[in-house]
C-alpha cells in the first residue's frame, strides 16, 4: 500500500513485463516495482513526455516492449529505453493504417494489435508481417454492428474473444480476416 511506496492504495491493474518489472496502475500514478522499490510515473501537465493523465486501469505490451497505457478514454505509450510517454500513440497506429478514434486497445500474446476504433471498426495488425483486416461496421457475415462497444478482450488459440456491451461474444481470427462464431445468447 501507500506504506510501502505505492502513489495509491487502490489497484486498478496489474502486469509483468518481458524485463520481470511489475506495473501497478491506480487512481493516482502508475508504479513500477523492481522487487526491491517502487518508481512512480505521474502526469505533468507541463511536461508532454509524461503520463497523460494519473489514472491507470490497463496496460499491455507491445512485439518492442512498449507499454500501451489506457488511462480512462485516452492512451499513452511508454518507452523503457527513454523512460519517456507517448501522448499520441494514434500516430503510431495511423502509420500503419490505422484509422480513427481509438475505443479499445488488446495486445495478444503473439503481440499482434486488435484496435476498435469508434468510426470505423475492429483492426487486426500482425506487426511482424504488417498484415492489416479491418473487421469493418455493417451487416456482413465479417462485420460488426454499428455502435458495437467492447466490454472485454481474451485470447482464444489464434484467435481473439470479444464481449460487446450488449452481451454478444465474438471469435475473430485476425490471420484470416474472418468472424470464425458469435454467441448472443
Amino acid at each position: 500500500d501507500t506504506r510501502d511506496g505505492l502513489s495509491n492504495s487502490q489497484v486498478n491493474c496489474i502486469f509483468k513485463d518481458s524485463e520481470g518489472f511489475v506495473w501497478i496502475g491506480t487512481p493516482y500514478g502508475l508504479n513500477r516495482y523492481d522487487g526491491y522499490r517502487f518508481r512512480v510515473f505521474f502526469s505533468n501537465a507541463n511536461d508532454t513526455t509524461t503520463i497523460k493523465d494519473n489514472y491507470v486501469d490497463d496496460i499491455c505490451e507491445a512485439y518492442d516492449g512498449r507499454l500501451w497505457i489506457k488511462q480512462g478514454m485516452n492512451y499513452c505509450v511508454y518507452n523503457p529505453v527513454t523512460e519517456r510517454f507517448d501522448r499520441r500513440p494514434d500516430r503510431w497506429l495511423a502509420r500503419q493504417g490505422i484509422k480513427g478514434g481509438i475505443d479499445r486497445i488488446y495486445i495478444d500474446s503473439r503481440k499482434c494489435f486488435w484496435v476498435k476504433t469508434y468510426e470505423n471498426g475492429l483492426y487486426y495488425f500482425n506487426p511482424y508481417t504488417h498484415k492489416l483486416h479491418l473487421f469493418k461496421h455493417g451487416r456482413g457475415r465479417n462485420d460488426i454492428p454499428e455502435g458495437f462497444g467492447v466490454s472485454s478482450f481474451s485470447q482464444f488459440r489464434n484467435s481473439v474473444l470479444v464481449a460487446s456491451t450488449k452481451g454478444e461474444i465474438v471469435c475473430f481470427n485476425g490471420e484470416e480476416g474472418r468472424v470464425s462464431w458469435r454467441n448472443s445468447y
